[in-house]
């Protein structure tokens, strides 16, 4: 598959504005050491590592909320690549040409006109057709957590948040507090720097977390409307 039928099929993600931002900046730390490993330079020290994906990650926020994460790996390989110029190391400056380079890019341009006339081109999506796509999700996500008993492989907060809005958890504001409380001391392995506001998301993560795996222990079947 080219590149630029990756990027069509990147862009039906969901972008990162609607992510947790700690999962994208664990995201960037992987980008950035294997962008490191493949272009031949020393992988940076992890504090040096979290500091650079995190300040990444605030720039990807504040300038770019409307990128998938598909594509922004996606941007790294072509920058690592030369499409978007020369560059000298692998840095923070490196990285802002880059994410310059492929939001302004013919290829991003192009993805984006296909994409828009694939959906023009087809019959509207149903409200119950989605309403059947959420409940595959969420049974899926009940299923491989009983199964396993982990919830590595469950989008947790997407989950709770989704049980939340239909009104399947509830949680009152005490329980939600308590839950925050069993992880307010906690802080990234090993030492490695955040900004408090990443700490903060990921405490919050931890904790929406735990209240699903509350949740989904004291259940034996996930029942959904539709």
């Amino acid at each position: 598959m080219n590149t630029e039928e990756r990027l069509k099929l990147v862009l039906q993600q969901p972008p990162i504005k609607e992510l947790n931002e700690s999962d994208v900046g664990d995201k960037m730390v992987e980008l950035i050491t294997q962008c490191a490993v493949l272009m031949g330079f020393k992988v940076p020290e992890l504090r040096e590592l979290t500091l650079m994906a995190g300040k990444v990650t605030a720039d990807l926020y504040e300038s770019y909320p409307f990128l998938r994460l598909g594509e922004i790996s996606i941007c790294f390989e072509l920058g690592a690549k030369g499409q978007f110029g020369e560059y000298f190391g692998l840095n923070w400056r490196t990285i802002t040409k880059w994410l310059r380079g492929y939001q302004q890019c013919d290829l991003r341009y192009r993805a984006k006109l296909a994409v828009e006339a694939e959906k023009k081109a087809l019959p509207p999506v149903s409200e119950a057709y989605n309403l059947q796509a959420e409940n595959r999700f969420l049974q899926n996500s009940f299923r491989r957590y009983k199964e396993s008993g982990s919830m590595e492989r469950v989008m947790s907060v997407k989950v709770y948040q989704t049980l939340q809005e239909r009104g399947i958890i509830h949680n009152t504001r005490e329980e939600k507090y308590h839950a925050i409380s069993l992880f307010e001391r906690w802080k990234p392995a090993g030492g490695a720097w955040m900004t408090e506001e990443m700490r903060q998301s990921r405490i919050k993560t931890l904790a929406q977390e735990w209240l699903l795996k509350q949740y989904f222990d004291s259940i034996e079947e996930l029942k959904l409307a539709g």
